[in-house]
């Protein structure tokens, strides 16, 4: 993690990964190869949390990732838009 701010209701993260990527072929229906060097994956994430109270919130996150494999992600390159709702846990004011 880069950073991580909280701010009342506002948490900003941001998220680097880089990666030296071996050659690899997977198989299946389609075959996918990746080339060998050097790879990464940078993130943004926002919470926002509608009232102090109440747990539930917006998530959003974007980022890009160069080809390669990083768990929970596509193997190939390209953008990364998410957007979903958050539940904050532990104590809750």
């Amino acid at each position: 993690m880069l950073s991580d701010i909280t701010k009342g209701k506002l948490q900003v993260s941001a998220y680097a990964n880089f990666w030296n990527q071996s050659a690899m072929e997977l198989g299946g229906e389609a075959t996918f190869q990746t080339n060998r060097g050097l790879g990464g994956r940078l993130i943004g994430e926002i919470n926002l949390y509608f009232e102090d109270s109440f747990p539930l919130g917006i998530y959003a996150q974007a980022g890009f990732k160069s080809t390669g494999f990083i768990e929970g992600e596509r193997l190939g390159k390209g953008l990364i838009l998410r957007l979903g709702a958050s539940i904050r846990t532990g104590e809750v004011k």
